[in-house]
């Protein structure tokens, strides 16, 4: 099943070209959201950018959700109960499309504080939420929502499809924002021409660990698999081999490994092997082939 169907793709074709070519992530997050508000039957896009060397992380919603305001204090001490979060760690990453849906049941959820003390006044009924992870605590947040029906399974995958183009061009910016030693994101970087209004969530109490704010050793921020998929390349096992170690798919196997490639950025199982070694985050155990 494609995760875009034909018109989908020249719609994102369209937007690709904008979104690639901002340099900064207030030019960026506007352009994101247009595209996904373009390809989804949604009532809201949400986005937030964690940045390391903030305390707390920005988000916003477009079109903008009336009076979140009045709720932002009382989703930051019932945000620990998200199901995603939840269900996240029950999958071993947050980088998967779900839904409110994948968690429990409507009756279950829908009896929860977080539910009928935030969601509900909003009016988001059904939710379809994805996060990527850039290492040293950087990550980004999209979700889509919407009152009526549930996001079936291809609306997953388009989600997460979209979500792998808007952090490459966050990663972008990122790294040019680094090459210009610009200061950390403004709390209002994403007012812009007054269609996007932040709200600021404290990174210790919205249900983020806190580590996930701090650079690991070495300052690559890698997940629990991720390392252990690492530790099995560093000692010369393939693919094939560390999928039977770990109990899991060849391909997931080399999703991991994608994954660790871009956070050591390298591009080769040789390179990461040296660089995990150089930079200590490798087994001490383990020797290098």
């Amino acid at each position: 099943m494609s995760a875009l169907s034909a018109r989908e793709l020249r719609v994102m074709y369209d937007h690709l070209p904008n979104l690639y070519s901002a340099t900064e992530v207030q030019t960026l997050a506007p352009r994101a959201m247009n595209m996904v508000n373009a390809l989804f039957d949604s009532d809201s896009v949400g986005m937030s950018f964690a940045d390391p060397r903030l305390p707390y992380v920005v988000a916003a919603w477009s079109p903008h959700l009336t009076n979140i305001e009045k709720y932002v204090d009382r989703f930051k001490e019932l945000a620990p109960q998200h199901p995603f979060f939840v269900k996240w760690k029950e999958l071993g990453t947050k980088e998967k499309a779900i839904r409110f849906s994948d968690c429990g049941t409507e009756e279950q959820w829908s009896q929860t504080p977080l539910a009928n003390e935030f969601f509900r006044p909003l009016r988001i009924k059904r939710l379809l939420g994805t996060w990527r992870e850039f290492g040293g605590g950087h990550h980004l947040e999209l979700s889509v929502a919407r009152q009526t029906r549930e996001f079936s399974d291809r609306e997953c995958k388009k989600l997460d499809y979209l979500a792998q183009h808007i952090g490459q061009a966050y990663l972008n910016c990122k790294l040019i924002n680094e090459l210009r030693r610009d200061a950390p994101l403004p709390s209002q970087w994403l007012c812009v021409d007054g269609g996007l209004n932040p709200m600021r969530l404290n990174s210790t109490q919205d249900g983020y660990e806190q580590q996930d704010f701090l650079p690991a050793k070495g300052g690559v921020s890698l997940t629990d698999r991720e390392r252990e998929v690492l530790d099995w390349v560093v000692e010369g096992k393939t693919n094939p081999e560390i999928a039977i170690i770990l109990n899991i798919s060849p391909r997931t196997v080399q999703k991991h490994l994608e994954r660790v490639f871009q956070k050591l950025s390298v591009e080769t199982r040789t390179a990461a092997a040296m660089r995990a070694v150089e930079l200590g985050i490798a087994r001490s155990d383990v020797p290098v082939y």
